[in-house]
């Protein structure tokens, strides 16, 4: 096999003169190689890249035909081998990297290359501000090519050149509106269109597990997140006044007037020739759309999510059926305060709810439910609910849903929409109630503000007394006529 011998021309002329000064000028190293009988040249031109990391701009090989057999048609045969060909061993220094042309992608080597011109005549540039070129004469290595020994040739005189083929890598424009006006705020490179993913891109989208955005092929994107609460200045009749908007990512659409939803696998519009190397389309736009909300939001999709955000003024959307565990618990912001917020939970369950009593004077899933609270389309499931802990504080509100449900001004109570309670039970312990007190209550729904307009059914509500004696008494609970509070009457024990 021939002796190949990479001749590597690096860019910057202050560091190419200088590595020849050390030995000899550049056109006497182009001389050796004439004098060896070394004359034909094939240059790798970067075309705008580079080799490697030392800011190369071609690679030349440079082959003794006068050692190589005529062919049948009176042609000297030499064989082209890609520059990341193994094969080179230690030839192989620089190969060339895709990343070697930012904001492109290296589609392979040519030997002719035509600028692209519009109408005028005028070269076509791309967005980066560089010569769009179409390719043709594509090179398929190891691939044999043709040389006329009759033709004189000189080392420094390539007989053919082969073109690095850039294009511009496809892109996606991500607009979101900002005051009413659709705003640039990324646009993110597909660096390899033509490998693994083709031209199909995969969307961000909800976890239903989670809740949070997950991102596959615009993994880079950050600009927008899945939810943000912004201060919004609204006016009224006495001027302007400040609220939060919760704005919840809705998804991607391929239209301004967001219509069109691309989710999921999205295949790419682009257009790609791999003759000429050119592409068409290569811009795909896409459109942020957010669903807008007044006041702080969150969509809940798991326990923990509820318990890690819960506040006694929260606004909640259940977007899945929650279910508790020993570790992850009913929270304490409900337990422990009036709840003003709202919860919305669009059909769904949340189940096994454990709930044990403190020396407060307030106990129930809920505190306390305000006349402005809503809770709405939600079923509570396998709910347990332990006193244990209580002395019947003076004033003291024990219940399984809510202590106390408040009334409006006018002494109305707003009923609940769809609220169920299925498997719950209310469990007392009548050590709870060594000490005698009189202003208490204690029911299976609420304490306080319990009607039949509320609208939930308490029959699958029950109660049950742990440990009926204590001490100096006995504990026996019996039903009101309303069927949700609970009489407890503490018989003292017979002394010997």
């Amino acid at each position: 096999m021939n002796k190949k011998i990479k001749l590597l021309i690096l860019a910057g002329a202050i560091f190419l003169m200088c590595l020849f000064v050390a030995s000899c000028s550049e056109s006497d190293v182009y001389d050796e190689y004439n004098e060896d009988g070394y004359k034909v040249t094939i240059r790798y031109d970067a075309n705008g890249g580079f080799f490697g990391n030392a800011g190369q701009l071609y690679v030349n090989d440079t082959y003794n035909i006068g050692k190589v057999r005529i062919n049948e048609n009176g042609m000297k045969e030499i064989k082209l081998v890609d520059l990341n060909d193994p094969s080179r061993g230690k030839a192989n220094m620089y190969p060339l990297d895709t990343a070697s042309n930012t904001g492109y992608f290296h589609a392979g080597w040519y030997t002719e290359k035509t600028a692209m011109t519009d109408e005028n005549g005028k070269a076509i540039k791309d967005d980066l501000g560089n010569v769009v070129y179409s390719y043709s004469g594509k090179i398929e290595f190891p691939q044999i090519i043709e040389i006329d020994p009759t033709k004189k040739y000189s080392a420094d005189e390539p007989a053919i050149t082969v073109y690095a083929a850039w294009v511009r890598c496809p892109r996606v424009e991500v607009y979101e509106k900002v005051k009413g006006v659709d705003t640039l705020i990324g646009t993110y490179e597909i660096t390899k269109p033509l490998s693994t993913n083709g031209n199909k891109i995969i969307m961000p989208e909800i976890d239903s597990e989670t809740g949070y955005l997950k991102f596959n092929t615009l993994a880079a994107v950050s600009d927008w997140q899945e939810r943000e609460v912004v201060d919004t200045v609204a006016m009224t009749e006495n001027g302007s006044t400040t609220i939060k908007v919760t704005k919840y990512f809705d998804g991607f659409y391929i239209d301004s007037a967001r219509q069109n939803k691309a989710s999921g696998t999205y295949t790419f519009p682009f257009v790609y020739d791999s003759e000429t190397a050119t592409i068409q389309n290569d811009t795909l736009k896409l459109y942020t759309k957010y669903e807008e909300k007044i006041g702080e939001w969150f969509k809940i999709y798991t326990a923990s999510q509820l318990d890690d955000n819960a506040s006694a003024d929260g606004n909640y959307e259940i977007m899945a059926d929650l279910e508790f565990t020993e570790r992850i618990t009913w929270p304490n912001a409900f337990k422990n305060n009036e709840f003003t917020g709202v919860i919305k939970g669009n059909g769904h369950t949340i189940s096994n709810i454990q709930i044990k009593s403190t020396n407060g004077q307030y106990f129930a899933m809920f505190g306390g439910i305000s006349e402005d609270a809503v809770i709405e389309n939600i079923t509570f499931d396998n709910v347990s609910a332990t006193i244990d802990k209580t002395y019947r504080y003076p004033g003291g509100r024990y219940a399984l849903f809510a202590a106390v449900i408040a009334r409006d001004e006018d002494g109305a109570r707003k009923p609940f929409k769809n609220v169920s309670l299925t498997n719950a039970t209310l469990n007392i312990c009548a050590s709870s109630y060594a000490i005698e007190t009189q202003d208490y209550e204690v029911a299976l729904l609420c304490a306080e503000g319990y009607g039949e307009d509320l609208g939930i059914d308490i029959s699958d509500i029950s109660y049950n007394v742990i440990a009926e004696e204590y001490d100096i008494h006995n504990l026996i609970i019996t039903k009101d006529a309303d069927g949700n509070k609970l009489i407890l009457v503490f018989e003292q024990k017979e002394t010997e």
